[in-house]
Order: C-alpha cells, then sequence, then structure tokens
C-alpha cells in the first residue's frame, strides 16, 4: 500500500474514532435528567456561583497540565517530545478513553503521536502512570474509609472491634504492598521480561535504568496533586448546589467515592450513571440527591466532555500531519 493510501486510512480512521467520540459524548449528555438540567441552570445564576464555576475550569487546565508534565517524565529516558506535542497526545487520549471500556483506550490516543518504534514503550509509561493515580485513589480511599468508620460509624468498633482492626491491618498491608511494587516497577518489569511470553517485547520493555525510585516518586507526585484538584473540584460543585455538611465528612465521602468508582467496571455509556448512582450511595441522603448527582455530572462534563472534544482536533491535525 502506498503512502497516499496510508494517510487517507489514517485521516479516515480519525475522523471516524472523533465522530464516534462526538456522538457518545453527545448522548451521554441526553441521558441526564430535565430535572437535573434545570437544577444546574439554577445553581449558576449567581455572580459568585459563576466564578467558582470558572475557578473548577480553571483547575481543570490545572489537573490535565499535571498529566502532561507526568506523561513528559515517564516518556523522558527514551522519548523526547514537546510540552505542545504532549498536551495534544494527552488530550486525545481523553478523547479516545470515552468511547472505551474503563477508559481503556486512553493509551491509544497517547501513543498515536509517537514515533511506531517507541509505541510499546509509551503504551507501558502511559499504563504506568494510570497505575500510579490508582494507587493514589487507592491509598487515599482506604484511608477514608478508616476515618469514615471512626468518625461516623463509630459503632463498629465498639461493638465489632475485631471487624476494624481487620480492615485497619488489611488496609495498611495493601498501602505498604503497592507502594513498594510501585516504586520497584523496573525491577519488576526487569523480572517479567524473561518471561517466555513477554521475552519478544525486552527491547521495548522499561527497564532499571529507565525510571528510578525518585523518578517514580515525582509521578506518584503528580497524581496526588490531580488527585487533590479534582477532590477541590467536586468540594467547590457541592458548594455550589448547596450541600451543607461538615468539610471534614464532605473529603472522607469524596475520597470514598473516588475510590469505589475506580472499582466499577463501566462502558462510557454508563460512566455517568456510575458516578452518579455512587456519589448518593455515599452521602446516603435523599434530600442531597439532586445536588450530589448534579455535582458528579458538572464534574464529568469539565473534566472529560470539554477535553475530550478538543482531544478530535488534535487526532484529526495529527493525521493530516502525517500524510
Amino acid at each position: 500500500m502506498d503512502k497516499k493510501k496510508i494517510s487517507f486510512w489514517r485521516i479516515t480512521i480519525a475522523v471516524v474514532i472523533s465522530l464516534v467520540s462526538v456522538v457518545f459524548i453527545v448522548y451521554r449528555l441526553t441521558l441526564i435528567p430535565q430535572e437535573k438540567i434545570t437544577g444546574i441552570v439554577d445553581a449558576f445564576s449567581t455572580t459568585p456561583h459563576i466564578l467558582i464555576l470558572l475557578a473548577v475550569v480553571l483547575l481543570m487546565i490545572c489537573n490535565w497540565t499535571m498529566e502532561v508534565f507526568k506523561w513528559k517524565l515517564l516518556l523522558k529516558p527514551r522519548i523526547k517530545i514537546s510540552g505542545k506535542r504532549a498536551t495534544a497526545s494527552v488530550i486525545s487520549g481523553i478523547s479516545l478513553g470515552a468511547v472505551t471500556p474503563s477508559r481503556i483506550g486512553e493509551f491509544a490516543g497517547r501513543i498515536f503521536f509517537l514515533p511506531d518504534q517507541d509505541k510499546i514503550f509509551g503504551t507501558v509509561a502511559s499504563f504506568t502512570g494510570g497505575l500510579a493515580q490508582n494507587i493514589v485513589t487507592i491509598f487515599t480511599g482506604l484511608i477514608c474509609m478508616i476515618f469514615y468508620i471512626m468518625i461516623f460509624e463509630h459503632k463498629i468498633i465498639v461493638e465489632e472491634p475485631i471487624f476494624f482492626y481487620l480492615v485497619f491491618i488489611v488496609s495498611i498491608i495493601v498501602i505498604i504492598l503497592l507502594m513498594l511494587v510501585y516504586l520497584n516497577l523496573s525491577y519488576f518489569i526487569d523480572k517479567i521480561s524473561h518471561w517466555k511470553i513477554v521475552r519478544r517485547f525486552e527491547d521495548y520493555l522499561p527497564h532499571t535504568a529507565d525510571w528510578t525510585s525518585k523518578d517514580l516518586g515525582i509521578v506518584f507526585l503528580y497524581s496526588f496533586i490531580r488527585y487533590s484538584i479534582f477532590s477541590s473540584q467536586y468540594l467547590l460543585l457541592l458548594y455550589i448546589f448547596g450541600i451543607d455538611i461538615p468539610f471534614q465528612e464532605q473529603m472522607i465521602k469524596i475520597g470514598l467515592i473516588f475510590m469505589l468508582t475506580s472499582f466499577i467496571p463501566s462502558y462510557s455509556v454508563s460512566d455517568i450513571a456510575n458516578r452518579g448512582s455512587v456519589s448518593m450511595a455515599v452521602f446516603n441522603n435523599p434530600s442531597m440527591d439532586l445536588a450530589v448527582a448534579a455535582a458528579s455530572i458538572t464534574l464529568w462534563v469539565i473534566n472529560l466532555a470539554i477535553p475530550g472534544l478538543l482531544g478530535n482536533i488534535f487526532l484529526i491535525r495529527e493525521s493530516r500531519r502525517n500524510r
């Protein structure tokens, strides 16, 4: 197949994927009940709330900027990429993640901007960054679970102390094991690289010399900053929609929501429903259901839908660039 035909099919595929992404995002928005949309609109009728919403949007930019820094650091040992292309790569990943189960297609959008010989390494780098983010979510969620029992379900400690201590010990062990594996990730990859099934990809996999514990520690820090940013966004949106409960309680429940949603397998069309239902279950107050659902939906639109639509433009431009 000649170069022109290859370019044609690359552009065609990129356009089709982009259109599918747009359809999925628009379809998700149509799933939102009318009363929730009305509640969202009414909440933004005052100037202070509009300013808070702008702050949430600015935090979205900070959120994905941290992800770009993380992505560049993970690629640095083998691939030099400019900030502009790294940004396009990350945003395009959001777009492809929108049309795949559990957002697993996100890595495909990222490696689309990498040279062919580096795509396997880029895939491993993408999953490593995702692993760091998931560990932060689990780490924080387990701590929040312990505090939730201690503060809001204290009777469990009195009536079932063995259960509480078991949860506490298991949580600490899980946290320690996850951190040990993560900070020594290259070592474990070196070990599995000797397995016959992965030996053919050995030259593309990261080795001990690629990512040091310091590098992985910085990636973990970027992930924690991102977690802090979208937690802050959620807090601000809960305030806009009139959730009036103690700050401490909100932070603990947000940590539980993020951890629980990370464990739930989902397809793109069900993502909003999962986030909304988990949020309402954790807050467990029917009078707050509308406000909690509205905050979850708005957070999804700002953090994923808007960047996802922008990612389609980057995908098409990259396809045209490679003609």
